[in-house]
């Protein structure tokens, strides 16, 4: 499906050129021209990062039937690679993600979900 039409509030700012949005719009920008090439793979950084409640949820309805991944570093090693399971929502992911960072920070250990180590 072309998942980049779901992004709401696009069809309002037609004719600029994203230099004049907000943080949050331009996020949603980004994601929202990624998500037009029905990419079956999508790497995000704090993809939730400025945008509203709302549009939070339609992006994780968007971005739902991509496989996904979310990973954590501390700026000199890799605290979490995670893998969203069969029927995980978005925000569970993300959840887990939350806690792998805790527990790195509790203990030292790291995840890596994607490389099996």
């Amino acid at each position: 499906g072309n998942y980049g039409n779901q992004l709401s509030g696009g069809e309002q700012q037609i004719g600029n050129y994203g230099n004049q949005l907000s943080g949050g719009e331009q996020q949603m920008l980004a994601i929202g021209r990624a998500l037009m090439t029905n990419p079956k793979l999508l790497l995000l950084d704090e993809p939730m990062e400025g945008l509203a409640p709302i549009i939070v949820e339609e992006l994780a309805l968007a971005i739902h039937p991509i496989e996904c991944a979310a990973t954590a570093a501390d700026g000199h090693n890799c605290v979490a690679m995670l893998v969203r399971r069969e029927g995980e929502t978005l925000k569970a992911l993300l959840k887990r993600l939350d806690q792998a960072i805790a527990q790195f920070y509790a203990d030292g250990e790291t995840i890596d979900e994607i490389n099996g180590a």
